[in-house]
């Protein structure tokens, strides 16, 4: 059962230098808007592919209502981490949500009893161009912005 899912986008050597001549706050700024506009299309992607019950059901004493998996999928911003900027899309999961984070993984890898039924690797590896193009644009558009409010900020020195 893996982990995670990861994949590596080369090409964006212009991005990272004009990036980089932001300054670190905006670079970062730019960065973590990026990642959620991938993270935000493969979460749209996983809500639609989870399955769904047609009735409530209980779960260790947690009644849980039909489309409590698709409820649960979230996108989180991991912020301990040695890269500029990394999202997640999981599925939350305490007994308050009626644990759809082990319901989910018992649903996406299978189990003995049932055959598995995956939402969100598939989420993913059917949206990865999708993915890169949104943080393509997304990483162009934020770029833009901070270039002009750069350019509004040292242009604007002698007017009032």
């Amino acid at each position: 059962m893996p982990d995670r899912v990861t994949f590596k986008v080369d090409g964006l050597q212009e991005l990272g230098k004009a990036m980089q001549a932001l300054g670190t706050e905006t670079a970062t700024k730019v960065a973590r808007a990026m990642t959620n506009a991938a993270a935000q299309l493969v979460k749209k992607a996983a809500v639609l592919e989870a399955p769904q019950y047609h009735e409530p059901h209980e779960v260790d004493g947690v009644k849980v209502q039909p489309g409590n998996l698709k409820k649960n999928i979230v996108v989180k911003r991991v912020s301990k981490t040695s890269l500029s900027s990394e999202h997640l899309v999981t599925v939350r999961g305490k007994k308050k949500d009626g644990y759809a984070a082990r319901y989910g993984r018992l649903v996406e890898f299978g189990t003995v009893k049932m055959a598995a039924h995956p939402f969100l690797r598939p989420a993913l590896a059917n949206n990865i161009s999708a993915a890169i193009t949104a943080m393509s644009s997304k990483g162009k558009q934020q770029v833009e912005k901070a270039a002009r409010t750069a350019a509004s900020k040292t242009g604007s020195g002698g007017k009032r």
